[in-house]
């Protein structure tokens, strides 16, 4: 099953997403920021979260980029 992600400018496989927003990331010089993201996902969860999926929601709240929010 092949699995997408809607975005601004269609929809990209799901694998493919992830590599991106890594290379954004390495990009931005923002790899600390990701590894802030996993920690506070290990830490804040409700349920525990290892390895890969772990990765996934960081990279996933990363492209969110909630904590640029003032609120």
């Amino acid at each position: 099953m092949r699995k997408e992600v809607q975005t601004q400018i269609g929809d990209i496989r799901e694998d493919l997403w992830y590599q991106l927003t890594e290379q954004v990331i390495g990009l931005h010089g923002e790899a600390r920021l990701l590894e802030a993201l996993e920690v506070w996902c290990r830490e804040e969860m409700h349920y525990p979260r290892y390895g890969f999926d772990l990765h996934k929601e960081a990279l996933e709240l990363y492209s969110h980029r909630i904590f640029d929010s003032e609120g």
